[in-house]
């Protein structure tokens, strides 16, 4: 019987500004993670399409820097992205074909994005999924809210009662973001994929490159930007919830018991503000992306994704009560500090996943 071994374990990498885990014994068991700049959506109370991708955020290992970063991420380890006080942003997932599938947990501050549990490295059967499943999951955008709608990630400082961590935890102590990826027990993903021939299994990974590659030319685009703001202090950033979208979190069609623990691999992902990444890297942060009323007033394309074929999983009862930014200036200040005009939006995209986890595969016969 097959069983895991040291040549399965997944390691995890930085090139062209993208995280990659993978495993070094076979060239498509891995998953590409790339961070989107993006519009921050109106915290109005309505619900919008999935905002585009206004490209990605720089990406930078802290072993590059380790006489220029804070102390406490020596031990941490992993790397380093900016984004400004108040940016938005969102994570997409990249498989280069279904034969290899990958579960990966999320957290804000070691707040599991999905469940809002506490962070920890055990998949098993718990109330609420708290793990995305690739390539059934194609990107996440915030935080399960439930019933197809997710709160925005959004970047705010440490200290000041905004984030997820803090709201959940009752301190901010930690930031950033945290991933850990696992591979399936071999064993039991050849129950799911049997070994194919070569020519089959090359066939199907250009047919699944051309869909990927189609999905994110169709989400990616270019747009005007604004000037960058004013010099600020350095500081570590966590993550917000803001405004609502529409977006399914899909259920693992799999099951706990497909997934190998013992492949894990994780990472602690730092967010920095631009004066911090300036004074760390001495580069100067992307400038800060277009107000999603401007990028409307252009009548750029918004996306709506689905696949009714995959099951989605439930609210968190624990995020549901998070507080969005635009609620806590109200509680502060009486008054939002951001705009959240709504958005009059005309111009939708709609992306149709149609695979169906209980397809029947053909063979080469």
């Amino acid at each position: 019987m097959l069983t895991n071994t040291s040549a399965n374990k997944l390691q995890v990498k930085v090139e062209r500004n993208e995280l990659t885990f993978y495993n070094p014994s076979e060239p498509n068991d891995k998953v590409t993670l790339s961070f989107h700049r993006t519009l921050r959506i109106p915290d109005d109370g309505k619900v919008y399409p999935l905002p585009p991708s206004l490209g990605t955020f720089p990406i930078k290992r802290v072993d590059d820097y380790l006489n220029k970063v804070p102390k406490e991420w020596v031990n941490k380890g992993g790397v380093f992205l900016p984004l400004f006080q108040r940016e938005a942003m969102w994570i997409s997932f990249k498989n280069p074909t279904r034969e290899y599938p990958h579960a990966l947990k999320i957290a804000t501050g070691k707040v599991n994005a999905l469940s809002g549990e506490i962070w920890d490295e055990e998949i098993k059967k718990r109330n609420k999924q708290d793990y995305c499943v690739t390539p059934l999951q194609p990107w996440l955008d915030g935080i399960n809210s439930g019933n197809g709608i997710i709160k925005q990630f959004v970047a705010m400082q440490l200290g000041e009662g905004y984030t997820i961590e803090g709201q959940v935890t009752g301190e901010e102590n930690v930031g950033g973001v945290q991933v850990i990826c696992y591979r399936p027990k071999e064993n039991e993903r050849l129950k799911k994929f049997p070994k194919i021939t070569a020519p089959l299994m090359k066939k199907e990974c250009e047919k699944m490159s051309k869909k990927k590659m189609c999905l994110s030319s169709s989400s990616s685009l270019s747009a005007p930007r604004c000037r960058r703001s004013a010099k600020s202090e350095a500081k570590e950033l966590g993550i917000a919830a803001g405004g609502r979208i529409k977006q399914d979190i899909v259920k693992d069609a799999y099951g706990e018991e497909f997934w190998d623990v013992d492949s894990k691999a994780r990472i602690f992902i730092h967010i920095v503000n631009s004066e911090m990444y300036r004074q760390i890297t001495g580069e100067n942060p992307p400038n800060t992306p277009v107000s999603a009323q401007t990028y409307s007033s252009y009548n750029y394309p918004w996306f709506d994704w689905y696949n009714e074929n995959l099951e989605t999983i439930t609210k968190s009862e624990i995020l549901e009560n998070v507080k969005s930014v635009s609620e806590i200036d109200q509680e502060k200040y009486g008054v939002s500090l951001q705009n959240n005009t709504t958005v009059k939006i005309y111009n939708v995209k709609v992306i149709k996943d149609n695979y169906n986890p209980n397809n029947v595969r053909d063979g080469d016969w």
